[in-house]
């Protein structure tokens, strides 16, 4: 339950904060929010990679043989 609330406002964090640096940087309000969509999207799919495994690392596991997981995260 703590990883999920983590990795939850971890998510938060970045997305707002991402949304708060385009508007500061002077982009319209529709470009921030797309960067701020953006940021969500790609930090679930590595939340995704790396929810493979609780003890190891992303990294370290083997992704090849898994067609299904390739192809849901390229639909995704």
């Amino acid at each position: 339950m703590f990883r999920i609330l983590l990795v939850g406002v971890l998510l938060l964090i970045g997305s707002f904060g991402l949304f708060e640096w385009e508007l500061l940087d002077g982009e319209s309000e529709a470009k921030a929010r797309t960067a701020a969509v953006n940021m969500f999207v790609f930090g679930e799919l590595f939340y995704l990679f790396n929810c493979r495994s609780l003890t190891h690392s992303m990294f370290s596991l083997d992704c090849s043989p898994i067609a299904g997981f390739w192809s849901g995260s390229a639909a995704w």
